[in-house]
């Protein structure tokens, strides 16, 4: 009989220890609720901003690749000279010079605040001038590529009148040949002689002006940009979707999920609930 006693109130304890876990974590979960509730405003807000953070950073993942072409492609523009697209640029025009001489001693300059347009170094040889049998005066007028010479190297070449006479030698073949006619000669027989003419070019960055980008100009460039830059914008875009695991989509699916609003309505229903069990298992 005594042991019969014995299981009874062994049964009884384990029903009691096991009655009083059971409330123990009721009474956990009620005031994990109530502290929920008490704190929804507070939640609410600190998973609203964690939230838009987080949404933002993934955000300005997904468009750095472009913004960073885009900005290449602007920047790449100014350094070319043909300032920023949208906003008309301050312009700095510096100083072109055009210089011409020959070895008669002559000498003429020209300064001008945009470019001479083929701004390549030459060197002629005029010959003298020749009368032909219909009357008129011929002269043939060789022209030769001097670039890479400096002004210098070119004024020694005037002095020396071997290499005058054997200039395809010293320089190559011509970039251009031609006859020149005339009816009348209006220089003196003694100066009807063979002479070399240089044409050299130069800028003074020094010498500037400052002028305001013209809005048709800013428009053209403008175009330009936005056509390369929609261009270059294929590559990222490319990376993007064969190759790269990243999306925006899910990013921001799973962002809204990890952090979702506090429903307040539907915590104090699973309150009212929690407390009247609680209450039960009590009495």
């Amino acid at each position: 009989m005594s042991n019969k006693n014995n299981l009874q109130k062994i049964k009884a304890e384990k029903e009691r220890l096991k009655k009083k876990k059971i409330l123990l974590q009721m009474q956990k979960e009620v005031i994990d609720l109530e502290h929920q509730i008490k704190y929804a405003k507070l939640t609410n807000f600190k998973n609203g901003t964690i939230k838009n953070l987080r949404i933002s950073a993934r955000f300005g993942q997904r468009i750095a690749p472009y913004v960073l072409v885009a900005g290449i492609m602007a920047g790449g523009c100014k350094l070319i000279g043909a300032g920023l697209p949208f906003i008309p640029d301050e312009l700095h025009i510096i100083s072109h010079i055009m210089n011409e001489f020959d070895n008669q001693g002559n000498i003429r300059y020209e300064q001008q605040y945009e470019s001479f347009g083929d701004e390549d170094n030459t060197l002629s040889f005029y010959s003298k001038w020749i009368l032909q049998e219909d009357g008129f005066y011929m002269r043939n007028i060789k022209t030769f590529d001097v670039e890479k010479m400096k002004k210098d190297d070119i004024l020694k070449l005037f002095n020396n009148p071997e290499e005058i006479k054997s200039l395809e030698e010293v320089l190559g073949k011509p970039v251009d040949e031609k006859k020149e006619y005339k009816n009348k000669l209006d220089i003196p027989e003694e100066e009807n002689i063979d002479f070399l003419q240089a044409i050299t070019y130069d800028v003074d960055k020094e010498d500037y002006i400052i002028v305001k980008e013209s809005m048709g100009d800013n428009i053209g460039i403008t175009i330009i940009y936005l056509l390369l830059t929609a261009l270059a914008e294929s590559i990222p875009l490319f990376i993007r979707s064969e190759v790269s695991s990243f999306d925006f989509g899910d990013c921001v699916y799973d962002i809204k999920r990890r952090y979702k609003k506090v429903d307040v309505e539907n915590l104090t229903k699973k309150l009212e609930i929690k407390r009247d069990n609680y209450n039960r298992l009590l009495k």
